[in-house]
């Protein structure tokens, strides 16, 4: 699984591998200087979900690839 600052990055099946490595890096970066707010995420259980541009919250199931 790829986690950006220990927080889960996951997606769609039509999500292409490298805007989920786009979207951890930019986390990443994010919280770069902050790693107790990452720390705090985690803790949440909270997961960033990149969906395609053509998918809507509504349609995404419970189930989501996460990368590795």
């Amino acid at each position: 699984m790829r986690a950006a600052g220990g927080i889960p990055v996951v997606a769609s099946e039509r999500v292409q591998p490298a805007a989920l490595a786009e979207a951890a890096w930019l986390i990443d970066r994010l919280l770069a200087k902050r790693p107790d707010v990452a720390v705090a995420i985690g803790r949440s259980f909270v997961r960033f979900v990149v969906m395609a541009h053509d998918e809507r919250t509504i349609s995404r199931k419970n189930s989501t690839r996460a990368i590795s």
